[in-house]
């Protein structure tokens, strides 16, 4: 990776790396940047424990970030006109375990404070041909659904890919709640 791509990055989301310098922001925020795009996701910031996110709270509402919901699994700040969502339910050791969770490889991108950045090495690839590759179907009910909005933004999935999520599906006891949800991040108050 160029060291101008990894800079600009880290220069970017700034302001949000330094109002939670104990954060990890990634995906679809990354992508839009990446795709030299107005910023149209909300910035999901995770955090490497409970404790980290406690703290990350703290610092950003010190930075007079507004509170805009409040949710079992995610809290939303407005900061500088960006929508930021504060993961509560997944904890990553840092950027590289973050993106290794994430469904689509057009989505594995994160960067945390100190300007380490770790991308799929398809991602630009699969960017750029604007190609919905799996990475990982750890929740394919969530995989499935995400697949329009994907395509909305322009995005194809494969032949490939919908076999994937086909045959995940059929593995999903859709009369489990547990297995059936259609977020990753449960109570997610998402932009588009």
């Amino acid at each position: 990776m160029r060291e101008e791509s990894r800079s600009g990055c880290a220069h970017w989301f700034r302001d949000v790396l330094d109002a939670v310098p104990t954060g990890i922001v990634a995906g679809g925020a990354l992508r839009d940047y990446f795709q030299r795009r107005p910023l149209e996701s909300d910035v999901d910031v995770f955090f490497k424990s409970m404790e980290g996110l406690e703290e990350g709270i703290r610092s950003i509402e010190a930075a007079d970030a507004e509170k805009i919901y409040d949710h079992s699994h995610v809290r939303g700040y407005l900061l500088n006109h960006r929508h930021i969502q504060l993961i509560k339910n997944h904890f990553f050791d840092g950027p590289e375990e973050t993106i290794d969770r994430f469904d689509f490889t057009v989505c594995c991108a994160a960067i945390d404070y100190m300007g380490r950045l770790a991308i799929h090495p398809n991602f630009f690839e699969d960017l750029a041909g604007r190609r919905l590759e799996i990475h990982n179907l750890s929740n394919p009910v969530s995989t499935f659904a995400r697949v329009q909005k994907y395509v909305e933004k322009g995005f194809k999935a494969s032949h490939n890919t919908l076999f994937k999520i086909a045959k995940a599906m059929q593995e999903v006891d859709l009369e489990n709640p547990s297995e059936n949800s259609l977020k990753f991040y449960q109570d997610a108050t998402s932009r588009r």
